[in-house]
């Protein structure tokens, strides 16, 4: 019975100390308050915004001063994510001519839905869980 436990025990720690589940580098984990919070980002991340790309054209998403500069094609889901509670992130999308398409400040769960096609794009901002 002890092996059993002990092989649990020892397993679980290979799985959870892998780069996968390891917290951001930015977490500082010298206070319980950061411990906390370094659990928290395992989880689920602070900043979570998703765009969703319901068009037929492919789109650029983009977050001003920061390396974010993804292509994403139709039918397929972006997600940016921050280990820190940001509570407003300006998010720009272009299309493939690289034209503004949105340029909105989001709140950190907000959920974008681009519709259409290039030239005549829509969008909805779902925002409920922010509030």
């Amino acid at each position: 019975m002890k092996r059993i436990s002990i092989f649990t025990l020892l397993s679980a720690l290979v799985v959870f100390s892998s780069t996968v589940f390891a917290a951001p580098s930015m977490a500082k984990l010298n206070s319980v308050v950061n411990k906390s919070m370094s659990v928290a980002n395992l989880t689920h991340p602070l900043t979570a915004i998703t765009v969703i790309n319901a068009s037929s054209s492919p789109i650029y998403v983009t977050v001003p001063n920061t390396p974010i500069y993804d292509y994403l094609t139709s039918g397929y889901n972006d997600h940016i994510t921050h280990p820190d509670a940001i509570w407003s992130t300006n998010v720009v999308i272009r299309d493939v001519y690289h034209a503004p398409v949105f340029n909105f400040s989001l709140c950190r769960l907000a959920i974008v839905t681009i519709y259409g096609y290039t030239g005549h794009f829509s969008y909805n901002i779902d925002d409920h869980l922010c509030h």
